[in-house]
């Protein structure tokens, strides 16, 4: 995504402070929680604060491939086409950056993820310099960890292991003829030793004609490709504590397994497909064909695009253990939902936002009432907002059991 001029970038900056003001004022006066007809209580929310890179004069966020909250609760964000890692205050002031690109100590190259450890020091991915970044959580670069990382994904999704304190790293050593879908997780140690290695269960769709569009060849004769509309959603989502929810893209219902067996823990409630509406697909329609405009040839055939779409967007467990499971809604809709989820799968809530989604389905950070999340504005602008959460069962949301 091409980064906007900055003084477009301030402009649109200063319209929506005045819009989140608004807003907040709106939702402060029905801050009361309600309960929706199945009797699910529905925390409503205040915008507490959103930035997008142009706070203390800086430039716009240009793609937002992670970010991760530390103990005090400053947001750490990391900026993929710049690769560098942008921090905020717990109030939503900038602070000084943690790492750039380079090859030098606690510099990156294609950083694409970020943790907190157990010892409140936060970790990113390094691939293309070989290792692991260690950061104090002042921003200073503590050390890194040369370890053999065979293979690249859209976002570098390691977890805490709290049981131990251990960071498990997903990874696929290609010197041993590894493939995607056999990679692995390996727990590493605060020094960077590698103590063991787990499966990883399978929530991906099956890769298929009705799946994937190819189209196009790179210099190399690689033919790219990308997945067809409304077949991406579910995912896995470690809740370091021994399991981990997992759901495919057409899954109705969220399962909590037991890592290490594959036993069947929890699961939610059933989460009917939505249907694509007409208006849905003709969008979708237009949309891969301008991207195809770009290539001389292709096998898009939009007779293949489903009827219905995942019910579940993204699946994210918080620092309490919650599940947040964020759930379709109407392509172009400026709403998120979501339902959250104690460890047994029963439902504890449902929050709606009035924003739209972020398109690389970043996953949600919560603890206690907080709630960040990445949004989007018309114009793409990707920014990251932290709200305060009104909840009217507050009893249910306690820790996992």
């Amino acid at each position: 995504m091409t980064t906007p001029h900055v003084a477009r970038a301030h402009l649109r900056a200063e319209t929506r402070s005045r819009i989140a003001l608004a807003l907040a004022a709106t939702l402060l006066a029905c801050a009361e929680a309600r309960t929706s007809a199945t009797g699910v209580p529905e925390w409503s929310s205040e915008l507490v604060w959103r930035v997008d890179g142009t706070e203390g004069a800086g430039t716009p966020f240009a793609d937002v491939r992670d970010f991760v909250v530390d103990s005090s609760g400053g947001l750490w964000v990391l900026d993929f086409a710049e690769q560098r890692i942008r921090r905020f205050d717990a109030d939503g002031g900038p602070l000084p950056d943690a790492g750039r690109r380079g090859s030098g100590p606690g510099e990156l190259a294609n950083a694409n993820g970020l943790l907190v450890a157990a010892d409140r020091t936060v970790w990113t991915s390094d691939p293309n310099n070989g290792r692991l970044a260690v950061f104090a959580e002042d921003g200073a670069f503590l050390r890194q960890h040369v370890v053999p990382i065979g293979s690249f994904w859209l976002r570098w999704d390691a977890w805490i292991d709290r049981s131990t304190g251990l960071v498990v790293d997903p990874f696929a050593d290609r010197a041993t003829g590894a493939v995607a879908s056999e990679r692995r997780w390996r727990r590493i140690a605060p020094d960077g030793s590698i103590r063991d290695t787990l499966a990883i269960p399978s929530c991906d769709p099956p890769e298929g004609p009705t799946y994937l569009v190819y189209y196009g060849e790179s210099v190399d004769g690689v033919r790219w490709r990308d997945y067809y509309p409304f077949t991406q959603g579910g995912g896995l989502a470690p809740d370091g504590r021994g399991g981990v929810w997992c759901a495919t893209p057409t899954s109705t219902r969220a399962v909590r397994l037991r890592i290490g067996t594959g036993d069947t823990i929890a699961t939610t409630v059933e989460m009917p497909l939505p249907t694509v509406t007409a208006d849905e697909r003709a969008a979708a329609v237009r949309d891969v064909e301008t991207i195809l405009r770009r290539y001389p040839t292709h096998d898009f055939d939009p007779a293949k695009i489903p009827a219905q779409k995942p019910a579940m967007v993204a699946l994210s467990v918080d620092d309490d253990g919650r599940l947040w499971v964020e759930h379709a809604t109407v392509l172009g809709e400026a709403r998120m939902a979501f339902s959250v989820h104690d460890s047994t799968g029963a439902q504890i809530a449902r929050v709606s936002l009035p924003f739209r989604s972020n398109p690389t389905g970043l996953a949600v950070r919560a603890r206690g009432r907080d709630l960040w999340v990445a949004l989007r504005d018309d114009d793409d602008v990707v920014s990251v907002a932290r709200f305060r959460l009104d909840m009217h069962d507050a009893a249910r949301s306690a820790a996992p059991r």
